[in-house]
């Protein structure tokens, strides 16, 4: 009776070992997809942008696009800062999205329907750990 368990360990340690083996995809050529998780295929034409958000900053800090352009912002936060929520708002475009790795971008993306400048900035933090008393993150959008 003590192997009769054998062939069942035996299936659970194949099973383990090629989750952790197999299977890890690259993501399509550009990055993630549109409006949040990778993986999603790239909207052709998209004027797409990396962007850094760091616990003070974004980097760049200042973005343009035409109206009616698609817009894809592939974001990442900086190495050290995964601790706490950190993310892009956009209020006039309805963009409220958190951005939690350093390592893969999280695309963000949207038409710029509206001509203007536009104030992006860290809403998700103001929800962590730190509350309003995050330092204020800012950026600019401009549609033309």
């Amino acid at each position: 009776m003590r192997f009769a368990y054998l062939p069942l360990f035996a299936l659970l340690a194949v099973l383990v070992v090629s989750g952790c083996t197999g299977g890890s995809q690259a993501p399509p050529a550009g990055g993630g997809g549109g409006g949040g998780g990778s993986g999603e295929p790239v909207t052709p034409g998209a004027k797409t942008f990396s962007v850094t958000i760091g616990h003070t900053s974004y980097s760049p800090a200042s973005f343009e696009a035409n109206r009616g352009d698609t817009v894809r912002f592939l974001a990442k936060v900086a190495a050290g800062t995964e601790s706490h929520n950190h993310g892009i708002t956009i209020d006039e475009y309805g963009i409220n999205e958190a951005v939690t790795s350093s390592t893969e971008a999280k695309a963000i993306e949207f038409v710029a329907d509206k001509a203007g400048t536009f104030s992006m900035y860290c809403k998700t933090c103001w929800d962590g750990p730190f509350g309003r008393g995050h330092p204020d993150i800012r950026a600019t959008l401009v549609v033309k």
